[in-house]
Formats: structure tokens, sequence, C-alpha cells
């Protein structure tokens, strides 16, 4: 989410690629994460993935986790605003 929540759209791959994992293992957690509706899908990439945004629920969130744990700002940059 801290991804996310940082650049606000990305491609499955990319998000798999920044978390250095391939996006198989990634996929069953942003299945989840779209159930939890904190991302949809916002299209597809010209290669036919799924690119994915991050809603208002898990901006929310975001700000939630940062406000319960003061380190957790120090993940986001400091900041939780968009």
């Amino acid at each position: 989410m801290k991804y996310m929540f940082q650049v606000g759209r990305a491609p499955g791959r990319g998000i798999a690629g920044q978390m250095k994992l391939s996006f198989k293992v990634i996929e069953p957690i942003m299945k989840q994460l779209r159930s939890d509706k904190q991302i949809d899908l916002s299209g597809t990439t010209n290669t036919g993935g799924s690119e994915y945004v991050i809603t208002e629920v898990g901006r929310e969130r975001v700000q939630e986790t940062a406000d319960q744990c003061p380190s957790a700002s120090l993940l986001f940059g400091g900041q939780t605003s968009p």
C-alpha cells in the first residue's frame, strides 16, 4: 500500500517489481485488497496486464495506520497527505 499511496496508479507487474516479487506471488494480495475496496482496477496495460489504482478507502487506511503508529509516517516520507 505504501507504493500505491505514493504513485496512485500502477500496473500489477510494476507493483510486483517494486516489491522484488513475481506477480504470481502478489496476485492473491491484490485480490484481497480489491475485495477490501482498498484498490481497484483502472484498466489494462498495452501488454494486457492489469493496472490498479488506490481508492479513497485505501488512502484512509494508510492515514489510519500512520495516525496509530507515528513511526509509520516515516514509511511515507513523513507525510500522509496526497
